[in-house]
C-alpha cells in the first residue's frame, strides 16, 4: 500500500538525481532490481515474500512492519511500526546501517543455501527412484 507522508511515487521520477533524504515509494515492481541494488534503506509495511527477499539480496538496511513472518526469517530483528527514527539512526550511525544490511543479507544467502540443499535431496531422491 502507499505510505504515508511525504514522497515519490518512482512512477512519476523523472530519472533526475534524487537530492539527499528523498523517500521514494516503489509503485512500479519493475524497478525492484535496480533500486535494491542501489538504496541506503528499504521499509516493507506489508509482507511481499519476492521483493522482501530481493531486497535483503541487495545488503542495504531493510526494514519491516511489525507482522508474524515466516521460519526463515523469525531471526530478523529489524521490525518497526515506524521505520524513521530507525532510518534517522542509520543515517548518523553508517556502521548500524551496513550491520542490519549484513544481517539481511546473510539471512537471505542463509536460506539460499537451504533450498538448494532441499533441492538436492529432492533430486537425490527422485533418481534413486
Amino acid at each position: 500500500g502507499q505510505p504515508e507522508g511525504r514522497h515519490q511515487p518512482i512512477s512519476q521520477w523523472n530519472r533526475s538525481p534524487l537530492p539527499d533524504g528523498e523517500l521514494v515509494w516503489l509503485d512500479d515492481d519493475k524497478w525492484l532490481p535496480a533500486i535494491s541494488a542501489s538504496v541506503t534503506a528499504s521499509h516493507f509495511n506489508h509482507y511481499a515474500p519476492i521483493e522482501l527477499w530481493q531486497a535483503m539480496a541487495g545488503g542495504a538496511a531493510t526494514s519491516i512492519a511489525p507482522f508474524t513472518l515466516p521460519p526463515p526469517l523469525a531471526g530478523f530483528s529489524s521490525q518497526f511500526t515506524d521505520p524513521y527514527p530507525t532510518w534517522e539512526e542509520w543515517r548518523l550511525n553508517p556502521i548500524r546501517a551496513r550491520q542490519a544490511g549484513d544481517q539481511a543479507r546473510r539471512l537471505f544467502w542463509q536460506e539460499r543455501r537451504n533450498a538448494e540443499a532441499g533441492l538436492q535431496a529432492i533430486l537425490d531422491r527422485v533418481f534413486a527412484w
